[in-house]
């Protein structure tokens, strides 16, 4: 059984949005070994991680556009 404060640490610590991509797609591939508290905390972190790349994605594109 994997714990919400291990994976916690580790989502924490990990700085690439990539790789928190990476992480929380393994543990949702793999929920049959999660807690049901950590279930909910990872789809709520997948949602703020989707926020944060759109945001970072759109000011790229308006600043791309403003430079051309």
């Amino acid at each position: 059984m994997i714990h919400k404060s291990a994976v916690q640490v580790a989502f924490k610590n990990c700085r690439d949005l990539q790789l928190k991509f990476l992480l929380i797609n393994y543990l949702l591939r793999n929920f049959k070994i999660l807690q049901i508290k950590l279930l909910y905390w990872l789809c709520i972190r997948l949602a703020q991680l989707a926020i944060k790349l759109y945001r970072k994605k759109s000011h790229n594109l308006k600043s791309a556009f403003l430079k051309n």
